[in-house]
């Protein structure tokens, strides 16, 4: 009696709690991925959104604010989500550990989040073998885990805005077989690492707002025989790559 009465107490406690979140599921028109990024969220509890979804299956979720618990397990099949405003304390290493469960999960935006404290855990991304576009810009990371050098289908990585000043990034980026858009805007950038310049497929890197050595750069630059287009504002570079689209 006693285990029911705690079952009951937990189901009414999850039908109480509330959080702000947009989501789509299979059953859905397809209105593209645009949807995840301008729609507006609602507040709804776990039960709400389990009848809403019904039989179908959940694909996109939108959160704002507060991390749903067990994301895990109330959408295994998970291929879009998107983090936003959230904090250190909002997006722990259980929640991560979730996230990385996810593991047919191919769109992850975590932008204008503060992960100043915690960061993201080393081994998040090992068993996300199916991301294809990762957005982890103005997060206040301090440098990249090595985990992420593993997505060998990432097609686009956008990790602007984030201070990697006082820490190498990974000597790894020649193992993202798949990548073709890399953005580091604005990350206080003086030199790339020499795996940047074996990005086999490479075709877009931006670069504005960082301090870079103009023969480090051209140096990684040439050697992409893949780049069409390179963005280069207010780098105060005294000498531009040759051989690509520029602007600077």
């Amino acid at each position: 009696m006693s285990s029911t009465r705690s079952s009951k107490r937990a189901a009414l406690r999850r039908d109480l709690e509330l959080f702000e979140v947009w989501f789509k599921h299979t059953g859905m028109h397809n209105a593209g991925d645009e949807l995840l990024i301008n729609n507006s969220t609602r507040l709804y509890s776990i039960g709400q959104i389990q009848s809403a979804v019904g039989c179908q299956t959940l694909t996109h979720i939108f959160l704002s604010r507060e991390m749903l618990p067990k994301i895990d397990e109330l959408a295994p099949q998970l291929s879009h989500l998107r983090l936003f405003f959230f904090t250190s304390r909002q997006v722990s290493s259980p929640h991560f550990s979730r996230i990385s469960r996810l593991k047919n999960l191919q769109v992850l935006h975590m932008s204008c989040n503060s992960l100043q404290h915690s960061g993201l855990p080393p081994d998040m991304f090992y068993t996300m073998k199916s991301l294809r576009e990762v957005d982890v810009s103005a997060c206040n990371l301090s440098t990249l885990p090595e985990s992420l050098f593993h997505l060998e289908s990432l097609v686009r990585l956008n990790a602007s805005f984030n201070n990697f000043l006082m820490a190498e990034l990974p000597d790894l980026f020649s193992s993202l077989v798949s990548l073709k858009e890399l953005l580091l805007q604005n990350c206080s950038l003086k030199t790339l690492p020499p795996s940047a310049g074996k990005i086999p497929n490479l075709e877009m890197l931006i670069l504005s707002e960082n301090w870079l050595m103009t023969k480090q750069l051209l140096e990684v630059v040439c050697s992409i025989s893949s780049l069409k287009k390179i963005i280069l504002q207010n780098c105060r570079l005294k000498k531009l790559p040759v051989g690509s689209d520029s602007s600077a």
